[in-house]
């Protein structure tokens, strides 16, 4: 009687803490995250420039995607998908932190028409410009153009903005600097869409 008396509750406890175990199986799956996606429409001019400051003629500079038009929807690229015969690379993180958004991001694109945009800085979602906004464009064959105080604005189309994951925005630089091939100062501009970007 005295074995069978602590035998029970001894049982009682190992069931117990066999129900109340969760099996990694049955925990819920989050599923697979979203991958980020990117448009990128941008070119390089002179600009206020002098023409001999700046050596390059108004051009494109990197396209990925289409912001579509009148009857066209837009056409955002993901991360890891082909794109004008080359490979497109999207990363990018758009963190709330109080009022404001810390915002970096990059897109790239691989083969002849390639280049890499990349923008870095904190943003509000007031419709107002944004200053202080860190922008690098590489190209293959014009160099690396850089510069830490463009200004950015939501006035690109009516939706767009900034919010958790996201940012559309126009960006210009009136003086991006190259140094790669002797000193040149260009204009460059940008009108850039990141979508399911890290949140954290």
């Amino acid at each position: 009687m005295q074995r069978t008396s602590w035998l029970a509750p001894s049982l009682s406890l190992v069931l117990l803490s066999a129900c109340s175990s969760e099996s990694p199986s049955s925990v819920p799956d989050a599923g697979p995250a979203a991958i980020a996606r990117v448009i990128v429409s941008s070119e390089i001019r002179p600009g206020s420039n002098a023409q001999a400051a700046c050596q390059i003629s108004p051009r494109e500079w990197l396209t990925i995607g289409n912001f579509g038009g009148p009857g066209t929807g837009p056409r955002p690229v993901d991360h890891g998908s082909a794109e004008g015969g080359g490979a497109v690379s999207v990363a990018c993180s758009v963190v709330a932190e109080g009022s404001d958004f810390r915002v970096s991001g990059s897109a790239a694109l691989t083969g002849a028409r390639g280049g890499t945009v990349t923008v870095s800085g904190r943003f509000t979602a007031t419709p107002v410009p944004q200053p202080n906004v860190a922008m690098t464009f590489v190209n293959a064959d014009l160099g690396r153009f850089e510069q830490r105080d463009c200004e950015a604005t939501y006035d690109v189309a009516p939706k767009a903005g900034v919010a958790p994951g996201r940012i559309w925005m126009g960006v210009r630089c009136p003086r991006a600097v190259s140094t790669d091939n002797g000193v040149k100062t260009c204009e460059t501009e940008a009108q850039i869409r990141f979508e399911n970007c890290a949140q954290q």
